[in-house]
């Protein structure tokens, strides 16, 4: 009896936790501090998993933070902190004005998927690993590949694009995190590192053109005399892009209205513009209209040089579109 005795309590110690301990619970989103033992895909993998269920525009906030955060580095963390207190500090200082007038804050992460790219690129449906590159000790990039669903009214069926852009992991702690990223596609190319001009050690800087702003209409369809009326506007418009234009490189539009792409100083037509001839881009900007001063040629025998819509090259945001 003592000897059945002796196996029951053995038994029991092996099914009832120690006194004072409690059942092991799964993990939830922002609970995996350490990550130790993961490969830095497998990282990326559990990263843009939550990226995708989130789907966070600008700066991370609520459960997307809880989730994220215990998987990018310190240095990131401190990184989109400085960036959290300069947004509060352009609140501060624009708040009331917004309010008052409806305005869309003129600062350039508010809408940008951080993690993904901007625009449409920042509410991915899906991603995929497409390769990964070791680039020095402890660092690795990943090439990562977004889908993103546009769906339309009327019973239209809905349209996939695609974009793509790079991930870099490191080491830190004995362990991979998340410490930077690119979206390609883009012009320029700007690391998630290389930060934001308007801010400066937390507080808002601001530059010329950098005020609250209504939002960005999309002038892909519009008549020459609705352009007109959209002069001095944010505006979005779609089309096949070309360097080849008569005044510089433009991007044609459904309707066949051109708008130019104007630089303020040397155009540089190499890469990545060159590898954007002929395909479907996505330009964001200040809609300009040049009118030739002279009303007729001085010399009857040659036409008179067209009038023309345009965005300013440097300030315009450009980027390749997908399907």
């Amino acid at each position: 009896m003592l000897s059945n005795l002796g196996i029951a309590s053995i038994f029991l110690l092996l099914i009832v936790p120690a006194l004072g301990q409690t059942p092991v619970a799964k993990p939830e989103p922002g609970q995996e501090q350490r990550n130790s033992g993961r490969s830095p895909v497998e990282v990326v993998q559990v990263f843009y998993t939550y990226v995708t269920a989130y789907r966070p525009l600008g700066i991370p906030k609520g459960r997307a933070k809880t989730a994220l955060w215990p998987l990018i580095s310190k240095r990131l963390v401190r990184e989109l902190e400085t960036l959290q207190s300069c947004e509060d500090d352009y609140f501060r200082r624009y708040g009331g004005y917004l309010r008052a007038n409806q305005f869309k804050p003129g600062i350039g992460w508010l809408e940008d998927g951080l993690f993904s790219g901007p625009n449409e690129a920042a509410s991915p449906l899906n991603f995929s690993i497409l390769s990964s590159k070791t680039v020095g000790e402890n660092r690795v990039d990943v090439h990562l590949r977004f889908t993103h669903k546009q769906t339309y009214c009327c019973g239209y069926s809905p349209q996939y694009e695609h974009y793509e852009g790079v991930v870099t992991v490191v080491l830190e702690d004995d362990r991979y995190v998340i410490d930077d990223f690119v979206a390609l596609g883009a012009t320029p190319l700007v690391r998630l590192s290389d930060g934001y001009r308007g801010c400066k050690g937390g507080q808002w800087v601001g530059r010329p053109g950098d005020h609250p702003s209504s939002t960005p209409e999309d002038a892909t369809a519009a008549s020459y005399e609705v352009l007109h009326t959209l002069i001095g506007k944010q505006v979005t418009i779609r089309g096949t892009f070309s360097l080849r234009g008569k005044f510089g490189p433009y991007v044609l539009l459904g309707n066949q209205q051109v708008v130019y792409l104007i630089p303020g100083g040397a155009f540089t037509s190499g890469e990545p513009y060159s590898e954007m001839e002929g395909k479907l881009v996505a330009a964001t900007g200040t809609l300009s209209f040049y009118h030739w001063p002279n009303a007729e040629p001085a010399d009857p025998a040659f036409a008179r040089a067209p009038d023309y819509f345009y965005l300013e090259a440097e300030t315009a945001h450009l980027r390749l579109i997908s399907h």
